[in-house]
């Protein structure tokens, strides 16, 4: 899949763009990009998801312990899908 060009968004897309950049400093990570270009929505939940997490009163292990264990269940879901 090619990268798309961030700088060319509209709409909910464009929206979502401006606060990934606003997080991390002026700049849209090629992961970001490609899923805020697929489905802006998704990415949205994503970063609800580290403010949420960032907000919290948990240690640096204790978010990447939440981290690893949601990316297990998911991997664990999609395997149950196929």
């Amino acid at each position: 899949m090619e990268i798309p060009d961030v700088t060319s968004a509209t709409g909910a897309t464009a929206d979502i763009y401006a606060r990934v950049k606003k997080i991390s400093g002026g700049r849209v990570p090629n992961t970001y990009a490609a899923l805020g270009h697929l489905v802006p929505a998704s990415l949205a939940a994503v970063l609800d998801t580290q403010a949420a997490l960032n907000s919290a009163n948990l240690s640096r292990q204790e978010h990447e312990t939440i981290k690893l264990l949601v990316s297990e269940h998911d991997l664990v879901m999609e395997t149950c899908d196929a």
